[in-house]
């Protein structure tokens, strides 16, 4: 390693093109591992391009407690160019305070550096960023913005991360929010969800109640046909009707037989004197 760093270093000291340069800086770097951590941060202060994207390759060559701390320090005090490379090289190399200075440049000035530090979060994040992730899908300070934390909340996995999302929807009073909630948890095939999913299709706003159906037309089972039987029967609007009616099909047809669920609609067809209500009962 020694003869490697001396070797490097003679290149990058002469008179040679750039990109010579730039590859013995990362390999100087690369070889001296820890102990080239000042001089990886020296070259991200230099001016020229090349030599400072040198360092940037390094990063993910030696990642190590010294460097963590040291990309923390230099992001706060990089222009905004530097400071986003610098965000998504924490991919590669951070430690728990990487977390959270990502956490608090979800509320930058900058549109892009907010962005950057939501994908990263999407990337490394885990069950502490899941309330700062779903604050960004609430504030939807653009489309793009909220497109990428709740992707950045699919890509974290676990079932206590959907638990945290089902607390998110029982708790909000954002109904777009809960939209997005409520597919993002069927798209993560959150059986745990099935308790709430069934209270917000349940719920007086219809498209809270037709997300809730469709989502639980993927996760519900013979298990919930009783309460989707009941939603289907309850339903006032034609949206919600036709959404539960979905939902019943799926429920029996995940029994193994359809015979259990038949036997139960042609229950409910026999009892009811409600055209509507007949109508769904027939078209299940």
């Amino acid at each position: 390693a020694d003869t490697a760093a001396a070797l490097c270093d003679a290149v990058r000291q002469a008179n040679v093109p750039l990109v010579y340069q730039g590859a013995a800086i990362r390999g100087a770097i690369v070889a001296r591992k820890a102990a080239g951590v000042p001089m990886l941060v020296e070259q991200l202060r230099s001016k020229d391009p090349m030599l400072r994207n040198a360092a940037l390759t390094a990063i993910r060559e030696i990642p190590c407690e010294e460097l963590a701390r040291a990309l923390n320090t230099k992001i706060n005090q990089a222009p905004a160019d530097l400071q986003k490379q610098l965000l998504i090289a924490l991919v590669d190399c951070h430690n728990a305070q990487s977390l959270e200075l990502l956490q608090a440049k979800t509320v930058d000035a900058a549109p892009d550096i907010r962005q950057t530090a939501l994908a990263v979060l999407g990337r490394i994040g885990g069950a502490n960023e899941v309330g700062v992730l779903v604050k960004a899908v609430a504030q939807n300070q653009s489309a793009q913005e909220s497109a990428l934390a709740l992707s950045a909340l699919g890509r974290i996995h676990g079932a206590a991360i959907d638990q945290q999302l089902v607390k998110a929807l029982a708790s909000s009073a954002d109904l777009d929010l809960r939209i997005k909630l409520i597919r993002l948890l069927a798209s993560r095939s959150a059986t745990n969800a099935i308790p709430e999913l069934l209270k917000q299709a349940a719920g007086p706003e219809v498209k809270v109640s037709v997300a809730a159906l469709n989502a639980l037309q993927s996760l519900a089972g013979p298990g919930e046909l009783p309460a989707l039987l009941a939603l289907t029967k309850d339903a006032k609007d034609a949206a919600v009707r036709e959404a539960a009616e979905s939902a019943v099909v799926d429920a029996c047809t995940k029994a193994g037989s359809t015979l259990p669920g038949t036997e139960a609609v042609l229950a409910e067809l026999k009892q009811t004197n409600d055209p509507s209500v007949k109508n769904s009962w027939v078209n299940i």
